[in-house]
C-alpha cells in the first residue's frame, strides 16, 4: 500500500510539475495596417522570463514572423515588440505565440 501511495505521490508531483514549468503569457495585440505590435504584461509577484513569436499576414497573404525573446520581466511590468511592413501590403491578421515560465534562484 506504501508502495502505490509513493508511485501515486511521484506520478502526480512529476506531471503537475512538468505543466507548471511554462504558462502562455499574457499578450495584447494590435493590428494595424503598418504594424503589428504586442504587449506582454506580467501580473505575477515574481520576475518571468518569455519566449515566442510574433506573427502577422497581409492582404496579399504573406506571413510575417519575428521571435521574441526578453529573459526578465520584473512584477507588475510589460514588454512590447513590432512588426512592421509597408504601405502596399498592409496587416490584416496578427498574433502573438508566447510562453513564459518564472524565473526562480534558489540558493
Amino acid at each position: 500500500m506504501k508502495l502505490k501511495m509513493l508511485a501515486l505521490v511521484f506520478v502526480l508531483t512529476t506531471a503537475s510539475s512538468a505543466f507548471a514549468q511554462f504558462f502562455p503569457a499574457r499578450a495584447n495585440a494590435v493590428v494595424l495596417p503598418l504594424s503589428v505590435t504586442v504587449e506582454i504584461f506580467n501580473p505575477y509577484y515574481e520576475p518571468i522570463s518569455c519566449r515566442g513569436q510574433i506573427i502577422g499576414q497581409t492582404y496579399q497573404g504573406q506571413v510575417f514572423a519575428q521571435p521574441f525573446f526578453d529573459g526578465f520581466i520584473p512584477a507588475g511590468q510589460f514588454r512590447t515588440a513590432a512588426i512592421f511592413t509597408n504601405q502596399f501590403a498592409p496587416f490584416v491578421f496578427g498574433r502573438a505565440d508566447i510562453h513564459c515560465q518564472f524565473v526562480r534562484y534558489y540558493y
